[in-house]
């Protein structure tokens, strides 16, 4: 699979040269692609490709699947913690930016709220893959992860709320996901993980708002040329 940066990537502030990094573990560990070449500095990127079926929307509410997922989470969570730290107040302060509204403007300072508390508690730090949308899980046992860009070093807390806030999990899958989770990995601490639901609804919704307002200005660009 090829992949060739578009101007947008370096708006992002994607790491690829962490990418790269993270891309070399989880090939090895059988989660992720394998990467075949890479040239950071030009955005280009060669990885293996993965087959097995994508994941639709239905596939992330069927328990047998969800236990697949949550044992590819415990194991990606246990592994040596390559790249760059998670930056979610950076993140939100950059799209809050590009946007220019007060709405974005509070859910960047509720964010660098949330962040302050989460690092305060100190928890578990992980590799996380952090962008866990059905679109990126392949196969159904074992589950494996494409599209690694925003991966980073962070609470493992925020990819399961990613699974659960994303796909708007019942309270029934919800608990089975993170019994299972829990089977290999340490239990998952409440109230970090409702931390994180929100940390990752704002996050959404900055990121949407800044991807809507790049595509209003692109379109008026090409009407008036």
């Amino acid at each position: 699979m090829l992949r060739i940066d578009e101007p947008l990537a370096g708006a992002l502030g994607l790491d690829r040269q962490s990418e790269m990094e993270v891309l070399k573990l989880v090939g090895n560990a059988g989660i992720g692609p394998q990467l075949a070449w890479a040239d950071p500095a030009r955005g280009i990127q060669v990885c293996s490709y993965i087959d097995g079926p994508a994941w639709s929307g239905d596939d992330v509410h069927e328990p047998i699947l969800l236990t697949e997922l949550a044992k590819t989470l415990a194991n990606l969570h246990q592994l040596p913690q390559k790249g760059s730290p998670f930056a979610p107040a950076q993140a939100a302060s950059r799209y809050a930016g590009s946007i220019m509204t007060q709405q974005s403007a509070n859910h960047a300072d509720r964010v660098r709220h949330l962040v302050a508390e989460l690092d305060a508690d100190s928890g578990r730090m992980s590799l996380c893959h952090n962008d866990l949308v059905y679109g990126n899980l392949v196969g159904h046992g074992p589950v494996r992860l494409i599209d690694w860009e925003y991966a980073a070093i962070g609470d493992p807390c925020f990819d399961l709320a990613i699974v659960i806030r994303h796909h708007e999990l019942p309270s029934s899958l919800i608990n089975h996901f993170l019994n299972e989770y829990s089977r290999n990995a340490p239990a998952v601490d409440a109230d970090r993980l409702e931390r994180c639901y929100e940390l990752y609804d704002l996050l959404s919704a900055l990121w949407y708002l800044a991807m809507a307002k790049r595509f209003r200005t692109a379109s008026s660009v090409r009407a008036d040329s």
